[in-house]
């Protein structure tokens, strides 16, 4: 699961709830996915210089991604465990990036 987190704050596991007693809360987020229409940003996000790392931590049964970007997930699904780890395709990470611009974005695996 791959949520953007609409804000300019800053995100860290303080923000992050444990769902699991929710039990329709991915029922939600599909749902609301379905009305958002999304515009595409000309600019490019992954790109070199992200001086600053995902963050990379455990939340019941997820290991999270917390990045301030997309381009930042690449390098912390290298601090992912093996077999919770994702195979996601560069060419996904760089049009979520161009979807959802400067926008923190959670990777749970």
């Amino acid at each position: 699961m791959i949520l953007p987190f609409p804000t300019n704050k800053s995100m860290g596991p303080e923000n992050i709830i444990d769902t699991s007693k929710f039990s329709g809360f991915l029922k939600d987020i599909a749902e609301a996915t379905k009305q958002r229409l999304f515009r595409r940003s000309r600019g490019l996000v992954m790109c070199a210089g992200n001086s600053k790392m995902a963050q990379v931590f455990d939340v019941g049964s997820y290991t999270v991604i917390l990045a301030s970007n997309a381009a930042q997930i690449p390098e912390a699904l290298t601090r992912v465990p093996e077999y919770k780890r994702p195979k996601v395709s560069t060419r996904f990470l760089i049009q979520f990036g161009m979807m959802y611009p400067r926008q923190p974005i959670a990777l749970c695996c």
